[in-house]
């Protein structure tokens, strides 16, 4: 979803509001961008959605429907660029909506 906040240049470079470039390579960088989407239009995700494979190689989902913002920023500080969790490595988000 690319809106009026957001501009493409090439494969994966975007450009923000505010001129800020931003090449997408990895899911933590397109979360936060699709995360950037939500606040530079004035909305608020009404639903996150992650699957995080566990230690044990299961993937757990999880719904969460209050407190997003605080949920997205939790995720960003304490995700690594490889989305794993810096606490505990063999954790990593493998997928995620924004709704």
């Amino acid at each position: 979803m690319i809106n009026n906040e957001r501009r493409q240049l090439d494969d994966g470079v975007f450009i923000l509001s505010g001129g800020v470039v931003m090449k997408i390579e990895r899911l933590k960088s397109r979360f936060i961008l699709d995360a950037h989407d939500f606040a530079s239009s004035g909305r608020v995700p009404e639903v996150l959605v992650t699957a995080v494979r566990l230690p044990t190689g299961a993937i757990e989902t999880i719904t969460n429907t209050q407190q997003l913002p605080e949920k997205i920023e939790y995720i960003s500080k304490s995700y690594d660029d490889d989305f794993r969790l810096k606490a505990n490595p063999s954790v990593q988000i493998v997928g995620y909506m924004l709704v």
